[in-house]
């Protein structure tokens, strides 16, 4: 069943159904709260993550895993009992930046002694 609901130039055509009777269109909106199937979901991680954990300690102990595994297992359970440690940014440009202005006659002035003349005009 397709019913045309706009015009040649998209508008809405008077006197259509309402656009929640349509085939295919979400009658119910958004769901308002999680599903019974996704906190069912969430209860069966939450209680298995004790096992888990234990695990993760147990190969991160373990001589026969590769050293990366290993090092991997310990980076996870130190992000998650410390956090994640912040990333530093890092720039090839200078942390001071100069701001220069060009005023109406061509020259060029700084930023600081833009300030510093305005400071000394008002006194």
């Amino acid at each position: 069943m397709v019913v045309n609901t706009q015009d040649s130039k998209g508008r809405f055509v008077k006197g259509h159904p309402p656009l929640s009777t349509l085939p295919g269109r979400n009658r119910g909106g958004r769901p308002k709260a999680l599903t019974t199937k996704v906190k069912d979901a969430l209860q069966i991680a939450q209680d298995a993550m004790p096992q888990l954990i234990q695990a993760m300690l147990k190969d991160a102990r373990d001589p026969n895993i590769s050293a990366n595994v290993r090092q991997q297992c310990r980076e996870y359970l130190i992000d998650r009992v410390y956090g994640k440690a912040n990333q530093p940014i890092s720039s090839d440009t200078p942390a001071i930046t100069t701001f220069v202005f060009v005023q109406s006659d061509g020259t060029q002035i700084t930023a600081k002694e833009a300030l510093e003349r305005a400071v000394s005009n008002q006194n």
